[in-house]
């Protein structure tokens, strides 16, 4: 029966939490919790320090009743363990959705028995520095793992959404190219941060179906693609924080779909585009606090679709394209601490 106190997603979720203590000298462990709401499962497991402790939560599973045989989400909290056995993770591979949650000492994953996972969530992991990820996997998130430098995504067919934060070794996103199914893409404070991509082709223009690209506070990326493409499914463009930011990409070209573009306190980049096609979907463009911005793309007046254009504290801001003709179907325009514009719209003559 339906239990209206619980997030639908969860009514058939089956979890077990694991959490290593050192209040206890007995390695073996002990079930202290169970919790149900509906169908909803909980094991709160206390163990004690050694890794024979982790393959004593495999038996936990090969215990109980059929239904907690093959748990679809299993949420790790093991603060002193370095590594988990081969045999413990061949015991989780129906897992569907797995949580890795402040495992400070936890150095490496390996996931090749997860052959089920969907959804990985990996946070406050310090010292974890290598992470492979399994084909099956549709979506990731990954926070606060200052030791990982690299990643290798580009296998993860399957992967729709990832979110990546708060690492700061991480130098690029992807060893290879972008998955092809990726859809969303959120990058946030990741100080050391260069490049999406070790190859010149991050995205495969012709199958990328890339359509949300949202990063910020990564002071050492310059640009999004070195071969000079964006994903031409790509629509909303996000851009914020970057103090090294230059350019969108070596071309200088912004796909025809994208509709929405946000780029803020990105000082050194000096254009967004040098031409805009006419059969450009963008709907909407706000540009704030880029001291080097000078001017908007040609062709900025052909776009049919265009209706807000906002631009805010670029002081070397001095003149809109085209003799400062404007797009008919522009309902918002607004413009503010630009000392230096000297050519207004012609709407505004």
């Amino acid at each position: 029966m339906h239990n209206p106190n619980i997030d639908s997603n969860m009514q058939d979720l089956v979890a077990f939490k694991f959490r290593l203590t050192q209040t206890t000298a007995n390695p073996s462990w002990a079930l202290t919790q169970k919790t149900e709401i509906g169908s909803y499962v909980m094991f709160t497991i206390y163990m004690g320090n050694g890794i024979s402790a982790i393959k004593g939560c495999k038996g936990v599973a090969s215990r109980s009743t059929d239904e907690l045989c093959f748990p679809k989400s299993i949420i790790l909290s093991i603060p002193y363990v370095k590594s988990l056995t081969e045999a413990f993770m061949h015991g989780l591979a129906k897992v569907e959705n797995l949580k890795i949650d402040n495992c400070e000492e936890l150095t490496s994953l390996w996931q090749d028995e997860f052959v089920s996972l969907i959804t990985l969530d990996i946070r406050d992991c310090a010292s974890l520095v290598n992470i492979s990820l399994t084909s099956t996997l549709r979506k990731l998130n990954i926070e606060a793992c200052s030791g990982l430098k690299s990643l290798s995504i580009s296998n993860c067919t399957y992967l729709e959404k990832a979110s990546i934060s708060r690492c700061n070794s991480l130098t690029l996103i992807s060893r290879g190219q972008l998955p092809q199914n990726l859809k969303t893409l959120y990058i946030d404070d990741c100080e050391n941060l260069q490049f999406l991509a070790d190859e010149e082709e991050a995205f495969s223009n012709s199958s990328s179906l890339l359509e949300d690209l949202d990063i910020r506070g990564c002071p050492s990326l310059k640009c999004l693609s070195s071969s000079g493409d964006l994903p031409t499914t790509l629509k909303r463009l996000q851009i914020m924080s970057c103090i090294e930011f230059t350019s969108l990409s070596s071309k200088n070209e912004l796909p025809t779909a994208l509709k929405y573009l946000f780029v803020y306190n990105c000082p050194k980049m000096e254009s967004i585009a040098n031409n805009l096609p006419n059969n450009a979907s963008l709907e909407y463009l706000q540009i704030a606090s880029c001291a080097k911005l000078k001017s908007l793309p040609v062709g900025l007046h052909k776009l049919c679709h265009l209706n807000k254009i906002e631009i805010s504290n670029c002081p070397s801001f001095v003149s809109f394209p085209d003799g400062g003709l404007l797009p008919t179907s522009l309902r918002d325009l607004s413009i503010y601490d630009c000392e230096k514009l000297e050519d207004w719209p012609n709407c505004m003559g």
